[in-house]
């Protein structure tokens, strides 16, 4: 049921948002609050940075990278 109900606010808070700010801001903008949320998440109930596998993670490269880095 709660899930049902972010979902119809979703709706309507884009449409809101695009009416006001244009579609492009509105997307920006909706990423930038959706990282900060997951950021404060991240950092309140989780590891943050930290961990076993923040080496891994600043470290690895995509196949695509690699593969344009030796041509």
């Amino acid at each position: 049921m709660l899930a049902t109900f972010f979902f119809a606010l979703s709706s309507v808070t884009a449409a809101r948002s695009v009416s006001h700010v244009g579609p492009a801001a509105a997307n920006f903008l909706r990423i930038l609050v959706a990282t900060a949320v997951l950021g404060v998440y991240a950092h309140g109930f989780g590891g943050g940075l930290g961990g076993t596998s923040q080496w891994w993670f600043f470290t690895s490269r995509s196949e695509e990278h690699t593969s344009e880095l030796s041509h």
